[in-house]
């Protein structure tokens, strides 16, 4: 069957299709090693800071607050759509009229990919406020900003305390999403 669009090459070799996302052609490692190349912020920030890293420290923001394995594999994967189109500043992403509707059909082959239930409006609600409010410390700590813009994403009442770990290198970032993804998929 002919496939729609044009493809890009994975890590792994495999050619992705952005407009017609297949399971198969999906790849945890492709992923990982994406995710932790990829710098938040566009790069504007004073140290590289990957979207992998930011996964997990939502993963570790959740399991602090005593969130279930199921929640916390929701949190580590949210981002994982752009392994296959690039994280892209919120400004940006909501003016490219349908890129949401790209994304989350790659994001539904993902979960279909590792056999993951999509995530409830509830569930998926939970990982937006942890989003957000990883939004706001990456904001204090990365940036050179210090105007309160990130405040209107922090939501103080559902997170008191957030984990914000040291940046590891690419390496150790792709390798620790691997076992990170690896014990909560079980």
């Amino acid at each position: 069957m002919e496939r729609k669009g044009d493809w890009i090459e994975t890590f792994t070799g495999k050619q992705f299709y952005v407009l017609d996302p297949r399971p198969e052609d999906i790849c945890i490692e492709d992923i990982a090693h994406s995710l932790s190349q990829q710098c938040r912020y566009n790069g504007h920030c004073k140290a590289f800071y990957s979207v992998a890293q930011h996964c997990l420290d939502i993963v570790e923001n959740m399991k602090y607050n005593n969130y279930s394995n199921k929640i916390q594999l929701y949190g580590l994967l949210h981002d994982s759509a752009e392994a296959y189109i690039s994280d892209i500043p919120r400004p940006i992403k909501r003016s490219i009229d349908g890129f949401n509707e790209i994304e989350d059909k790659i994001l539904d082959q993902i979960w279909v990919k590792f056999d993951i239930l999509e995530p409830s409006e509830k569930e998926w609600e939970i990982v937006k406020i942890f989003d957000n409010a990883m939004l706001f410390y990456e904001g204090l700590y990365l940036t050179n900003n210090t105007n309160d813009w990130s405040w209107n994403y922090y939501n103080k009442s559902v997170i008191n305390n957030v984990l914000f770990t040291d940046n590891k290198s690419n390496e150790e970032t792709e390798k620790e999403f691997l076992e990170v993804f690896n014990k909560l998929i079980k």
